[in-house]
């Protein structure tokens, strides 16, 4: 075009603009910001500038994108649009809405890709804050009308985040149009907050009203499967998911099923749920990774933590432990695992002083906008299921009332899978009475909470007890029945 003589104009230049995005290359992108400028469009034209903002904004150039925002004269709400996005994207959360603060100051009405970002920013915040501020984008799209099914899917994934499942079914149930998004953000949502049995509800009325799931489903409802020991229904999905080639393949939903079935006490099953005939042993993985530079990538530094360990190269995950430049609660989690299963629990103990040492650091640093900058780092439910085995190893019951304490405080100890391993911790640790009031405060039971404590009243010489506690279990209709008798006499 320019070689013919022709000068593009203002809609050339958005039109060449949203390619060089979708390439992602930015030194392309620069240059025909130099063509804008010299033709004139540098200033000119708001929706030129407006696409120059997303570009810089998704090919990663955060102090361009503000350069050339602040150098537009007359804003529009495609303006303010491209650069919420892109602070989003730069993770800059409290930026962005003290730019929709901004934009609602110049009396530029927000729209539903407005609010779909800002929403995004709040579920990024600490809770408190996050909560509060998401409350008033929500009611804000209410009042203004603005309730397209893209601004309800975000809605209900920042109450998600931010650990209120509740509002998210709230909402959900509120809205008749939900679409596949919906489905699977109320389940993931549910799932992840350990709603476990309502996520399966969910998923059964997904199905019902003639939605087909898809990998994010499968991932996220298997999960609740695995938590609850339902392994009839997890090869139901599983079974589902081999008549799709896509779901079979999709990696998120083969370590959904090698979780279940590992947590399901089925190993030999979840093994062929990994097609991974490219590699002859696990180290090449390893190899593979460095070879393709993914070898600061934290998620890929976790799973080879995880593999390491499970070899028993414990040294191995050290390594790659220290390596890391951000850690979160998952890596902290795999080292402390791994440390467990190689029966180093001082070690492990130890990590979790360490972990609470880098809360603190973290929490001094108020303009973090990491993970661990964004969320307090502190134990979970997983941490605990892990440690507490270690605590009753050592027979170190003070450090394992300490780390009760602890659950409790933090609204954890009621967890089916803490409260086990603390009546676990207990037993082993000569305090069986303690044990059986842990077990009496547990809500929902499983077959693993009963069978610790009638285990360890066997253990204890105490029959009696053990077989009323077994008739209690029979009389709740606890599965797996059979597996007590053996142990616990």
């Amino acid at each position: 075009m320019t070689l013919s003589g022709i000068a593009p104009d203002n809609f050339a230049f958005p039109a060449v603009l949203k390619a060089v995005t979708s390439l992602q290359d930015l030194n392309l992108g620069k240059q025909i910001h130099a063509h804008v400028v010299k033709f004139g469009y540098g200033s000119s034209s708001v929706t030129v500038a407006n696409t120059l903002v997303n570009v810089y904004g998704k090919c990663g150039d955060k102090g361009d994108a503000c350069k050339v925002f602040d150098g537009i004269i007359e804003r529009d709400q495609v303006s303010w649009n491209s650069m919420i996005a892109a602070l989003c994207r730069f993770e800059e959360w409290e930026l962005a809405l003290e730019a929709f603060r901004s934009m609602l100051l110049e009396n530029m009405e927000p729209s539903s890709f407005t609010l779909v970002s800002v929403a995004l920013a709040c579920s990024n915040l600490l809770k408190r804050d996050g909560l509060r501020l998401g409350k008033q984008v929500h009611a804000y799209s209410v009042r203004m009308s603005e309730c397209k099914t893209f601004t309800i899917n975000a809605l209900l994934a920042m109450y998600s985040k931010l650990g209120e499942a509740e509002y998210s079914r709230a909402l959900f149930e509120l809205y008749e149009d939900c679409d596949m998004v919906s489905w699977n953000t109320m389940i993931s949502s549910l799932s992840q907050n350990d709603q476990f049995m309502e996520a399966l509800e969910f998923f059964r009325l997904m199905v019902l009203a003639g939605f087909k799931p898809d990998g994010v489903t499968v991932a996220s409802v298997l999960p609740a499967c695995s938590h609850l020991e339902m392994l009839d229904t997890g090869k139901e999905i599983h079974a589902y998911a081999l008549r799709t080639n896509e779901l079979i393949e999709n990696s998120y939903v083969g370590s959904a099923l090698v979780d279940m079935y590992c947590n399901c006490r089925q190993v030999s099953s979840g093994r062929p749920s990994v097609r991974c005939e490219a590699f002859s042993d696990k180290e090449s993985i390893h190899g593979y990774v460095i070879k393709r530079g993914l070898e600061k990538n934290r998620y890929v530094q976790n799973a080879l933590m995880d593999m390491y360990s499970r070899m028993g190269q414990t040294q191995i995950s050290e390594t790659i432990f220290n390596s890391m430049e951000v850690r979160d609660i998952v890596s902290w989690n795999t080292m402390i695992t791994g440390y467990v299963i190689c029966g180093r629990h001082g070690d492990a103990l130890n990590l979790i002083y360490d972990m609470q040492r880098v809360k603190e650091k973290t929490n001094m640093n108020d303009n973090a906008y990491d993970d661990e900058g964004r969320v307090p780092l502190k134990p979970n439910s997983i941490t605990f299921m892990t440690i507490l085995p270690g605590c009753a190893a050592l027979a170190a019951l003070a450090k394992g009332k300490e780390i009760h304490s602890y659950a409790i405080k933090h609204l954890l100890a009621f967890d089916v899978a803490v409260g086990s391993a603390l009546v676990d911790m207990y037993a082993k640790c000569g305090c069986i009475d303690l044990a059986r009031a842990v077990f009496n405060q547990i809500p929902i039971k499983n077959v693993i909470t009963w069978n610790v404590l009638i285990m360890a009243y066997g253990m204890h010489g105490r029959g009696e007890e053990a077989l009323e506690l077994f008739k209690n279990m029979v009389d709740d209709g606890s599965r797996n029945k059979e597996h007590v008798a053996i142990l616990g006499w």
